[in-house]
């Protein structure tokens, strides 16, 4: 049987910190993005909730906020995986770290997500 090259501690560290790098890179991205029409840039455009709404959000946005939008969309599909995976091994360390009831439940939280 292989040996993981890192440890289960360190798993979820490299995860947690993952995580956080790809949303302080998110926000870097996305600065360009906010304007009077979107003020909460990206997630102005993604909760648009009308056409209208959204071409107004886009019209505000120059060249360079443009191609900063198709890159802030395409990181938002890394995203989900690296926060779910920080939190499943955070579940998995808790779990490590109590009762054998706790640890059963933290592991299948783990699981589910």
């Amino acid at each position: 049987m292989l040996k993981p090259s890192l440890r289960p501690a360190q798993q979820m560290w490299l995860a947690i910190a993952l995580a956080v790098a790809m949303t302080a890179l998110m926000q870097v991205v996305g600065r360009p993005l906010q304007t009077a029409a979107a003020p909460q840039g990206i997630l102005s455009f993604e909760f648009a909730g009308t056409v209208p709404a959204a071409q107004a959000m886009v019209a505000s946005w120059d060249a360079n906020a443009r191609a900063a939008a198709g890159l802030s969309l395409g990181l938002d599909f890394l995203y989900p995986p690296l926060y779910a995976a920080a939190i499943a091994l955070a579940c998995l360390a808790a779990a490590a770290q109590f009762a054998a009831r706790l640890g059963r439940l933290g592991r299948r939280l783990a699981a589910a997500i």
